[in-house]
């Protein structure tokens, strides 16, 4: 809300509705865009272009604009979900530090789930079960690939071959013995990018590569082209990204003279 705010109050700001923006001419400084009330192309000139489409939809639109990338890749902390008996009920959620991965965890009491989603109030299970939502970090974490077949652009999922049914079970038996709190029961893996946790498609430093973002969120290889969404963080935390996400993009708005 704060965000929204700031930007209704520049006076420089112009918000279009029901506009889908296609494809971008760095060249020639303009967005195509598809009217989508009036059914119709438009063609808009820009001096700066920011893009906030989001972790999949910036790259998808950078992938169609040009053939300079042949393959951007899109990290995530992959998705488990799991069983487990909490010991302590004062923490709901926990955040792991094991040897050579991270881990963070969500617990959700079944007892409750099940009394809400019937509308009652009762003690169904006597044991303090709960379902719990299980995020590993990025370096060990399968990723997603977009890439260009013929025509058509292709999201693909690529398995981190580690992650085995024997590497989750381990997952299981290291998180138990790093701890007194809970105990897991079972693991289950879920498909790739069902975390929602997605970005570092042009991670933001020093290091310049047409895939990186440089000042405030600059495209590399651009003038005037900056990514504002989590594709340009240079890392994804285990736990949920939405606030530190917008943290990093009203540090850069805050910090760009040009806004």
């Amino acid at each position: 809300k704060f965000l929204e705010n700031y930007l209704y109050q520049k006076k420089n700001i112009q918000f279009l509705n029901n506009k889908f923006i296609e494809k971008i001419n760095f060249e020639k400084n303009y967005i195509e865009l598809y009217d989508l009330k009036n059914n119709k192309n438009e063609i808009i000139e820009y001096q700066n272009l920011f893009l906030s489409c989001g972790s999949i939809g910036t790259p998808l639109l950078l992938m169609n604009s040009t053939e300079l990338y042949k393959k951007i890749t899109l990290y995530e902390t992959q998705h488990f979900s799991g069983l487990a008996t909490l010991k302590k009920k004062n923490h709901k959620s926990f955040k792991i530090n094991l040897r050579n991965k991270k881990v963070y965890l969500q617990f959700y009491d079944l007892n409750f789930l099940i009394n809400y989603f019937l509308g009652t109030n009762l003690n169904l299970l006597k044991s303090n079960l709960n379902i719990v939502q299980l995020y590993l970090d990025k370096t060990n974490s399968s990723k997603i690939e977009l890439y260009r077949d013929n025509d058509d652009l292709v999201f693909e999922g690529k398995q981190n071959p580690n992650l085995t049914d024997e590497y989750i079970d381990s997952l299981k038996d290291e998180i138990n013995n790093s701890q007194d709190n809970f105990q897991m029961k079972k693991i289950f893996k879920s498909g790739i990018g069902s975390s929602n946790h997605i970005g570092c498609s042009f991670p933001m430093g020093k290091k310049k590569s047409i895939y990186s973002t440089i000042e405030l969120g600059k495209l590399a290889n651009t003038n005037n082209v900056y990514i504002y969404d989590s594709s340009c963080l240079n890392d994804i935390d285990t736990q949920p990204i939405s606030s530190i996400n917008m943290l990093n993009i009203i540090r850069m708005i805050m910090e760009n003279e040009k806004l």
